[in-house]
């Protein structure tokens, strides 16, 4: 189930009944909850063999990446594309990856049910990605980047030497730093 709010449509701002889809949950599927499955699967492999597996696939599609491969896989698509635009004799500086989902992964999420809920009122952060690990709401990364959602959340000034902070709910005393932050 994904459960999403309407939020006004900032790039048709003037229509006051154009609105956009605020996804409200992200949960994070990790690494280490699909070693789980896959001992589960009953393949006769151990939780630290599925992990070992599964590294194991992240080199060789680092190694890949390096050689500057494309990478077609099952639900994904890894491709290259240089971003910008071009002055007469002036040459890209670097490329960026995209990753698109394969249409057998796009339709299986067309099959994922929604449903709507009240827009929050209050502050409410839905979720935070941390850019190093590229996971989200189960591990940050202090003093790295990171991306929040959620609901009347406003990060203001541009001093990054400010940041912003998150403090443990389990240990007060225990607070993350972060230099940057992008809202999403």
């Amino acid at each position: 189930m994904i459960n999403f709010y309407l939020v006004n449509n900032l790039l048709t701002k003037d229509d006051k009944n154009d609105f956009r889809a605020q996804v409200t949950n992200q949960e994070t599927y990790t690494e280490d909850d699909l070693a789980n499955d896959l001992v589960e699967y009953n393949l006769g492999i151990s939780k630290p063999q599925a992990l070992a597996t599964l590294e194991a696939i992240n080199e060789i599609v680092r190694k890949q990446i390096k050689k500057g491969r494309n990478i077609s896989l099952t639900l994904v698509n890894f491709h290259f594309a240089i971003p910008g635009a071009f002055k007469e004799k002036e040459l890209p500086s670097h490329a960026e990856l995209r990753v698109t989902p394969t249409k057998e992964a796009a339709a299986v999420a067309k099959t994922v049910p929604l449903k709507h809920v009240e827009t929050p009122e209050h502050i409410r952060v839905d979720f935070v990605h941390d850019v190093k690990t590229d996971t989200g709401n189960n591990k940050i990364t202090q003093f790295g980047t990171v991306k929040i959602g959620g609901n009347n959340i406003k990060i203001a000034g541009t001093d990054p030497s400010v940041g912003i902070e998150f403090h443990s709910l389990e240990d007060p005393e225990s607070i993350y730093k972060f230099r940057r932050a992008t809202l999403l």
